[in-house]
């Protein structure tokens, strides 16, 4: 209560607000309805933000006061700055004074990727390949690895220790950053995530994307030939970006899982085979989520397509509502009862803890602190960098604040197979079972009361739920079948 007080009297900004699924809308949607009652001045930043959700945005902070229909619902300008007193919706182009930039697009397949980036980066140079699961990324990493020797793979995704990615981050920002050098970039091949697509302020001589929603992919060319003025080796440099996609009608399984079928399906067809940024961007991104009209003509895939979105979309809307807080009501003849008083009775997660697992949809993530024990049977920080031993932990004792603070920093949430609804419980099973064992006085530290330690054994791997993960610097947290470990 007091924290949701507390944000009256301030001004909001949230940025890339076009990143939210149908569930964190709901969660976003109802935060700007009281933030729109107690008039709390709002920014709402994005580059590639579809015009029928800036229309929900609006209107969710305007909770049902005058937001008459006009040509601020369907504009189609870019940069475009739209804003509302209260009582009008107002809009205005933004001139840019840079020039329009052009990127060709070109399909590629997995087969074809070793090859093109040779091709590409024969003169030097730097590439990125953003891909939409983790475990994809660490298997065209390996690939790479293996087929381009004479280039420097680097791996960078959400699956490692606080620490170690936010290091890698500063490593990135030095190679393929503004200030980098020729040399710094030479022969650099980066391959990640989504976590790459925004807020990093890297510069990518050719860019590879799987294919995903048209949003998230211009989201993600805005890396490509990012800062003007550099000087680039000859075969990149026109901005080129190859769309990775399976070269059939069918789509990636991970990615139909991440996004699924019906946006990869529109961006697929809308996608041209060159966009000049950023005029291209409003219209790209419009077609692909405006589909009331379908200028697009209609096909039994597509049609189960579009129905399977539109229900996994009411699905998620009314899963979120469960837990969302009640809207301000407004009792215009008696104003007294305008008040906060039960206005929580109805919410699913009143505590802290369930407030935090109900606020993002699907199966629950598994958040833990990795340590390691080394054959003496200490435990210890994981080995540096240059593969020094990390410093030992006491575990006959809760540790000193400062300590706790070290191994709270520590954290990594674990692949989404451990949060499946088949795995999770023997997951968290098996980890509490050893917090007792090994960690059991640490419920005494206030920073880790109830945290979950994976603790890996000298070879920096540990069992849990039928699977053998392992950690390094390099690629993170991989995981396989037991039996496959056993085997070899």
């Amino acid at each position: 209560m007091l924290r949701h007080l507390g944000l009256a009297g301030k001004v909001a900004v949230i940025d890339e607000c076009h990143a939210y699924d149908a569930y964190m809308n709901c969660y976003l949607d109802r935060a700007l309805t009281w933030l729109g009652r107690y008039k709390v001045p709002v920014i709402l930043l994005s580059a590639t933000l579809p015009a029928k959700r800036r229309v929900e945005l609006v209107r969710a902070y305007l909770n049902g006061r005058t937001a008459p229909d006009g040509l601020w619902q369907t504009c189609r300008g870019y940069p475009l700055l739209t804003w509302t007193d209260g009582k009008q919706v107002e809009q205005t182009t933004i001139p840019l004074e840079t020039e329009p930039r052009r990127v060709e697009t070109f399909p590629l397949t997995e087969e074809q990727l070793t090859d093109t980036l040779r091709s590409a980066l024969r003169e030097g140079g730097c590439a990125g390949v953003i891909v939409n699961t983790v475990k994809k990324a660490q298997a065209i990493a390996a690939r790479l690895r293996a087929e381009l020797p004479e280039f420097e793979v680097v791996v960078f995704h959400a699956q490692f220790l606080m620490p170690d990615r936010a290091a890698k981050e500063e490593a990135l920002m030095k190679r393929i950053g503004k200030h980098s050098t020729p040399e710094q970039r030479d022969k650099l091949i980066v391959v990640g995530t989504q976590v790459l697509e925004q807020s990093l302020d890297i510069d990518l001589d050719l860019l590879v994307t799987e294919l995903c929603p048209m949003d998230l992919l211009l989201q993600r060319i805005g890396r490509l030939h990012r800062h003007e003025g550099r000087a680039r080796p000859r075969p990149v440099a026109q901005a080129r970006c190859a769309v990775l996609d399976t070269g059939t009608e069918d789509f990636d399984e991970g990615s139909k899982a991440v996004y699924g079928e019906w946006l990869l399906w529109r961006t697929r067809k809308f996608l041209p085979t060159a966009i000049t940024l950023p005029h291209d961007i409003a219209p790209l991104v419009q077609d692909v989520y405006g589909w009331e009209p379908d200028p697009l003509p209609a096909s039994p895939q597509s049609t189960a397509a579009r129905a399977e979105y539109e229900k996994a979309q009411q699905i998620k809307m009314g899963k979120a509502e469960t837990f969302t807080i009640l809207p301000p009501e407004e009792h215009r003849k008696r104003p007294s009862r305008n008040t906060l008083d039960n206005w929580m009775n109805d919410v699913g997660a009143v505590s802290d803890n369930g407030a935090r697992a109900a606020v993002r949809d699907g199966d629950p993530s598994v958040d833990v602190l990795v340590l390691m024990r080394d054959a003496a049977g200490n435990v210890r920080f994981l080995p540096d960098e240059t593969g020094q031993p990390g410093a030992c932990v006491p575990t006959d004792e809760p540790p000193q604040p400062e300590m706790a603070l070290q191994i709270a920093r520590q954290k990594l949430r674990l692949p989404g197979y451990f949060s499946k609804r088949w795995s999770v419980e023997q997951t968290i099973d098996a980890l509490e079972a050893r917090n007792r064992e090994v960690f059991g006085l640490w419920q005494q530290s206030p920073l880790l009361r109830g945290e979950l330690i994976l603790l890996l054994d000298d070879h920096l791997t540990a069992q849990l739920a039928g699977q053998v993960l392992q950690y390094d610097r390099e690629n993170g947290l991989t995981y396989r079948k037991e039996e496959e470990n056993e085997a070899n």
